[in-house]
């Protein structure tokens, strides 16, 4: 039987990882991102192929779309010795996936900004619209900050967190749930918009989150 694309991965990492932990220390963290995503029901092969579509340039050539998996895209796009920054890099990302499938789990602390992230994210749990995960995959790495000490960086990151979260639902409920629009179109949108944030430099975020506005909007 063809192992999966997240079990390539997986091979992948571990044949390459190379740094001063011991040797097992792949294999812990793997565990960990393993066991966190089962044990709250999301399933690895969707974490996989959001966490690609928001970290990497796509292709949506149909060919070549066809041709290209989740393993090739990781593959293409990180060097071998590095493989140690590729499992931290999943390992942050999937303490965010977690909360697109259980909303209940996330930070709180800020309000009305967290009540307006919660209930964004309950909305598109609903309506299981997993299509957009890679866009808040983006979005939850820029603003969502439960750790941050500083009280003005961390209000100001929330903020705008539930600002972009609350604008995409308003979207959806529009063009998904009043006028039954299809959403096939959308998949390049968010992917688009999902790598244009993810990409960005500190600097260049906030015009990424304006184009989104504007993409959405028009």
């Amino acid at each position: 039987k063809p192992l999966e694309s997240f079990e390539l991965i997986k091979n992948y990492i571990m044949r390459n990882y190379e740094t001063d932990e011991t040797p097992d220390a792949a294999l812990v963290k793997w565990n960990a991102l393993s066991e966190l995503l089962t044990n709250n029901k999301v399933l690895l092969k969707d974490f996989f192929e959001h966490y690609v579509s928001h970290k990497y340039k796509k292709n949506f050539d149909k060919k070549e779309k066809e041709k290209l998996t989740t393993y090739d895209y990781i593959v293409r796009n990180n060097n071998e010795n590095e493989a140690d920054i590729l499992l931290d890099d999943l390992l942050l990302k999937s303490s965010y996936y977690v909360l697109f499938s259980i909303p209940s789990k996330m930070d709180m602390s800020q309000g009305e900004d967290s009540n307006t992230i919660f209930n964004s994210l309950s909305f598109f749990r609903g309506r299981a619209k997993k299509q957009f995960r890679p866009l808040f995959i983006s979005l939850f790495d820029r603003f969502y900050c439960p750790s941050e000490e500083d009280a003005e960086t961390k209000k100001k990151s929330y903020s705008q967190l539930a600002d972009a979260m609350g604008f995409l639902e308003k979207f959806y409920f529009v063009y998904g749930v009043v006028t039954k629009s299809p959403t096939r179109p959308l998949e390049r949108m968010v992917h688009e918009s999902a790598y244009a944030i993810s990409a960005s430099e500190s600097s260049k975020v906030d015009e990424a989150i304006e184009n989104m506005f504007d993409k959405f909007s028009a």
